[in-house]
């Protein structure tokens, strides 16, 4: 018999931080731009100042604000101060608006991790490894087709297709690496399938099997690329039409 375990809600601290990353992760605080003092963030916020200060600390240490003594705390470059902690800040903050330069970002470390695990896979593939794909494949369009069909579900499996790619490549890091990133790419597949034809999506699935078969990686990565560039136009075209 499964032992549930007890549900917690958040912390006052967790609240104020996931906040704060909401904030910053967004673009709504800019780079340098300087927070006020501790006790008029807790006054603003309805929290206490013990809150704010702890975590103000958390939040410096995963990379997102400078705190200088006798000056103030800055919104930080998390790119440049960000660490393990602030990348898993992004997967973990995903379902937040995120910025065009986070999704941009994303997308280009997505290329450059599975792009070579395409190129692997498509030298050194066996039958086998082809024959997982394409049930993957025959999986999601049944589910497409069932009256339990939705969004996320589908954003899931086509999130584990692409894992499993990862996984048939036989790198013993990029694996790791997508399930580092899984929320994050399971709200952007989401937002992608909700904006495009799903059958257009299975479509390139099967495009990048017969690549694969083939032993053309160059082409499956090419695809990849275009796939990637689309997307990030059509949600990116979308935030400036709602903008206008």
């Amino acid at each position: 018999m499964e032992n549930f375990e007890k549900l917690s809600a958040p912390t006052l601290k967790e609240l104020f931080i996931n906040k704060m990353a909401e904030l910053i992760l967004s673009g709504r605080l800019k780079v340098g731009e300087r927070l006020p003092p501790e006790r008029s963030l807790a006054e603003q916020m309805g929290i206490g100042k013990t809150v704010v200060h702890s975590g103000l600390q958390e939040l410096a240490r995963m990379g997102f604000v400078t705190i200088k003594p006798q000056s103030g705390v800055y919104i930080a470059d998390y790119m440049v101060t960000g660490n393990l902690e602030t990348f898993n800040a992004v997967a973990k903050y995903s379902g937040y608006n995120i910025s065009p330069e986070i999704i941009r970002g994303m997308y280009d470390m997505r290329y450059a991790m599975e792009g070579l695990a395409m190129e692997r896979f498509a030298r050194q593939h066996t039958a086998e490894d082809i024959k997982t794909l394409r049930e993957m494949i025959v999986g999601i369009c049944n589910y497409v087709a069932s009256e339990d069909m939705n969004y996320t579900g589908l954003a899931e499996r086509f999130f584990d297709f692409h894992h499993m790619l990862s996984l048939l490549s036989r790198s013993a890091i990029i694996p790791l690496t997508f399930n580092a990133v899984k929320d994050v790419s399971i709200v952007l597949w989401e937002k992608y399938l909700r904006s495009h034809s799903p059958g257009k999506a299975i479509d390139r699935l099967t495009y990048f099997v017969d690549c694969f078969e083939a032993g053309d990686g160059e082409a499956a990565c090419l695809e990849l690329k275009n796939g990637l560039d689309e997307q990030f136009d059509r949600m990116f075209n979308k935030q400036q039409t709602v903008l206008q």
